[in-house]
């Protein structure tokens, strides 16, 4: 009994530093578990960013094919009013020569 009551003399320090240390454990472990999830609720807003991202590089591509193609009809409809124009001058000049240019095209 002499001998415990040392014993338990000399631990029970220890037992109070662990206690303190697995309480100070614990609350750093909530710190990180809460850091975790901000970090998760992050990296998803990326996630959805980067996705928002790949699709508007998409429409942007999708637009300036549209207006490439959308240019390329002006300046055939542009020719074709330009034609159109020399058919009116030639067809009030003299009506034979519309055949040869409708046939030319």
């Amino acid at each position: 009994m002499h001998k415990y009551h040392f014993v338990a003399k000399a631990v029970e320090p220890k037992r109070e530093a662990l206690r303190i240390a697995q309480d100070d454990l614990a609350e750093t472990q909530r710190i990180l578990d809460a850091a975790k999830q901000r970090l998760k609720d992050v990296e998803n807003g990326l996630l959805a960013l980067q996705s928002k991202y790949g699709d508007c590089v998409r429409k942007k591509q999708d637009l300036e094919t549209k207006t490439k193609e959308c240019e390329a009809r002006l300046v055939r409809a542009d020719k074709v009013s330009f034609l159109s124009l020399i058919v009116s001058y030639y067809l009030r000049r003299c009506g034979y020569v519309v055949a040869d240019v409708y046939i030319s095209f």
